[in-house]
């Protein structure tokens, strides 16, 4: 006589699925419903350390990263109501579900058993009015607790995914910020005021974006220790506020400004002082707290930028002057 997984004791079932890894887990879910109804009720914790989801049309992908190794999974649209789900070489078609609630049913049971801190999750998304985007919203707003994610990282059109997601993220773990663009989208990214009084985004020790953005203050990003910030444009007044709260915060690292206009470059160079120039470059140094440290200011006139960064004392130039 056969013994199937069902036929074991609910004991001995606790203890085999609290030997097996995530993956392993994942894989038994898909052998029958029974199955997977009494793992969704006993699953031991997920422990994922990176998420990746990509929403397309009429599919998404999703990658589970773990300890050992990485897991990826599509659920794709199979005959208008259906689903395929593929795995590997394996997949399977769940008849009378739509491939996004396929999704969330997956997402929900791995988020409710993940109590460790994911340290990177990435979400790639071309609409929020995908329905399956929407219910990864409402699943992470309707968590008792915020999801613990370390690296948070989006690729977007506008700025409502990054409004869907980031507040529901716990600012008590979250470092980095990251957002990206789908496309080489030429047009600028407008952000809400709303985003600027988020914790998640005042305790963020990390900023980096390729979009251009169009803000109406740099001041929003002095309190990052480092970062690569894309801006429409800048003055003087907002520079000389950036560089002080970098001067003065000791464990400042680096941020660059990309800039496409600053009308008021002269004014800014002017009231940095004097320049330490070699073979074209321009930089300047200024003292911090730290005795043996100092900001440097490099201003890449070719690419627009201007790069702040907390560098040992003994890197500076004999012949340069550093400044207050």
């Amino acid at each position: 006589m056969e013994l199937s997984l069902l036929d074991i004791p609910e004991v001995a079932m606790d203890r085999i699925l609290g030997n097996l890894d995530f993956i392993t887990i994942q894989i038994l879910r898909k052998v029958c419903h029974d199955l997977r109804n009494y793992i969704d009720d006993k699953a031991p914790e997920s422990n994922i350390l990176g998420l990746s989801i990509h929403f397309a049309m009429r599919c998404i992908f999703v990658t589970y990263q773990t300890f050992s190794e990485s897991f990826e999974m599509e659920y794709e649209e199979f005959h208008e109501k259906s689903t395929r789900i593929k795995q590997s070489r394996n997949q399977k078609i769940l008849e009378n579900l739509n491939f996004g609630e396929a999704f969330l049913k997956d997402l929900q049971l791995v988020l409710r058993h993940q109590k460790g801190i994911l340290e990177n999750l990435m979400v790639r998304s071309v609409s929020t009015s995908f329905e399956a985007f929407s219910g990864f919203s409402r699943i992470l707003k309707s968590r008792k607790k915020l999801l613990r994610v370390k690296n948070f990282e989006i690729y977007l059109n506008d700025e409502l995914p990054l409004l869907a997601v980031l507040p529901f993220l716990d600012s008590n773990f979250l470092k980095t910020i990251s957002i990206y663009s789908i496309a080489n989208n030429p047009d600028f990214l407008e952000f809400k005021e709303e985003i600027w009084d988020l914790d998640q985004w005042k305790k963020a020790e990390e900023f980096f974006t390729s979009r251009r953005l169009k803000i109406a203050s740099l001041e929003h990003f002095g309190h990052f220790l480092s970062g690569f910030i894309k801006i429409e444009a800048i003055n003087c007044d907002q520079m000389a506020v950036l560089k002080q709260k970098f001067q003065d915060n000791p464990k400042f690292r680096s941020f660059c400004v990309d800039f496409q206009e600053f009308e008021e470059i002269s004014k800014f160079l002017s009231a940095l002082g004097p320049a330490h120039e070699f073979f074209g470059e321009k930089k300047w140094f200024f003292r911090v707290e730290n005795p043996e440290k100092c900001l440097s200011i490099f201003y890449d006139l070719p690419n627009r930028q201007f790069t702040f960064a907390q560098i040992d004392r003994d890197r500076v130039p004999s012949d340069a002057i550093i400044q207050e």
